[in-house]
């Protein structure tokens, strides 16, 4: 069944149901609030600061990827993966994926341009905010700290070596959001047509930022950076799923180990 993933309340639906599958407790109280937390977010409801003003950075995206890696979680829990994810690195994996655009978002005093002009530097922003709302939730330094690293792995271009992980299960976890993030996009049955979005976040960039032109390609127009999509993903997003992330994406097989693999099935679709 197609989860509509511009509704909050069909996304809490299925990841509690994945994580029944996972740690046989949906964990009710803790992905409505998590879920809840991030809305208010985006919505503008969080003290000081506005809402999502970016088109493709969507709410939709961060929920498109929070459901892959949660899927692919339970494809590591069925195949028996060591280390095994444990349940507290879980829900902290789950905060990081909801929080990993949240750079994207304006502070009200910011009047000029979109969360766009942040393209660059929004992991960074991203790691911050979730340090801000986060630490006023309770969590504690480590926790936070952990969250951090995690989102830090959904870089394009970072160094996930460089990346101090605290153990094993922090580092499969990061790698796994960070596969998440991509695969949920790019898997969108709506993806090409949602990617003159991308483009103009990108023009922004360039605009606002010097740094910009050194990383972000300067497309000539929408329909040249939908030209060069597949050159993008079999270059770049294809040998990092499979080196960097370590093939992990493969855990999404359906069913594991030999079945189709229905997020690189929509992404050549989509190619």
């Amino acid at each position: 069944m197609q989860i509509n993933t511009k509704n909050p309340a069909a996304v809490e639906n299925e990841i509690k149901l994945i994580l029944s599958n996972i740690c046989g407790t949906n964990e009710t109280k803790f992905v409505h609030e998590a879920i809840e937390w991030i809305v208010e977010c985006f919505d503008g409801r969080f003290d000081g600061f506005q809402s999502i003003d970016v088109k493709y950075h969507d709410l939709e995206h961060t929920f498109q990827g929070l459901i892959c890696m949660t899927k692919i979680f339970q494809g590591l829990r069925q195949a028996n993966f060591v280390p095994e994810i444990n349940k507290e690195t879980l829900k902290l994996a789950i905060l990081a994926i909801l929080f990993h655009d949240s750079g994207y978002l304006k502070s009200k005093s910011d009047i000029i341009g979109t969360g766009a002009k942040y393209t660059l530097i929004h992991v960074h922003r991203s790691a911050e905010f979730a340090e801000l709302y986060l630490s006023k939730k309770g969590f504690s330094k480590n926790q936070i700290e952990s969250i951090q690293r995690m989102i830090h792995c959904t870089g394009i271009r970072v160094d996930l070596n460089q990346i101090q992980f605290k153990n094993e299960q922090e580092r499969i976890a990061g790698l796994a959001l960070g596969s998440a993030d991509l695969l949920g996009q790019m898997a969108d049955s709506c993806y090409v047509e949602k990617l003159p979005e991308l483009f103009y976040e990108f023009q922004e960039a360039l605009k606002y930022d010097p740094k910009a032109k050194d990383v972000i390609q300067n497309f000539e127009s929408p329909e040249e950076l939908i030209a060069q999509t597949p050159n993008f993903w079999k270059n770049i997003v294809l040998p990092r799923l499979e080196k960097d992330f370590i093939g992990l994406y493969k855990y999404l097989n359906d069913p594991w180990p030999d079945g189709p693999n229905p997020y690189i099935k929509a992404i050549e679709k989509n190619m």
